[in-house]
């Protein structure tokens, strides 16, 4: 094997640099990250409150209002819209939904909680919430337990501070410490 010298080792670690310079600096343009144009939803209900959530790697979306009932699912892979079972219970401005183990859950102003199963396309409902949730509550999801706290009771301007867990484990709740002071996000 020929060895080389100082001149072709300077020119081969030279044309390296200047490839890896052009390489990072087409990297670095993709990770600014840009917004681009992904496919419409077919249905206008979901033009404001709705529920909302992400299981795997599908995002759904819907209800919201009284008259909307309609859940979709997004699929980003082939950015496509795709209709789902609707829910037949009434969801109120922006209702509690969270993803828990595959599962989604949307808690109604009735207090009425709703699995839904994205195998089945179905939705079954799950222990009702035992406490006071106003409209435009926090909600959240840690590990195997969603969260629902505050929201204002009817537009009164009277802030709820309880903060409820739900374990889908053994179909649950369990009040939680009080939020300092009553909240929305309304």
């Amino acid at each position: 094997m020929k060895q080389l010298n100082y001149v072709q080792m300077k020119t081969i670690v030279i044309f390296c640099s200047i490839v890896l310079i052009y390489f990072f600096s087409i990297v670095d343009v993709f990770a600014q990250g840009s917004w681009i144009t992904v496919s419409s939803t077919a249905t206008t209900c979901y033009a404001q409150s709705n529920a909302y959530m992400v299981i795997g790697s599908k995002a759904y979306i819907g209800m919201g209002t009284d008259y909307c009932h309609d859940w979709v699912m997004y699929d980003p892979v082939l950015d496509t819209w795709t209709s789902k079972a609707t829910l037949a219970d009434t969801a109120s401005d922006d209702p509690p939904a969270f993803s828990l183990g595959g599962y989604g859950y949307v808690l109604c102003d009735n207090k009425h909680l709703w699995q839904y199963d994205t195998l089945a396309d179905s939705w079954a409902r799950k222990a009702d919430c035992p406490g006071n949730i106003g409209e435009f509550p926090y909600f959240f999801s840690i590990a195997d337990t969603g969260y629902v706290t505050g929201g204002t009771y009817s537009g009164s301007g009277n802030f709820y501070k309880e903060l409820w867990a739900y374990n889908s484990a053994n179909n649950t709740w369990s009040r939680k410490a009080d939020m300092p002071q009553g909240n929305s996000t309304g």
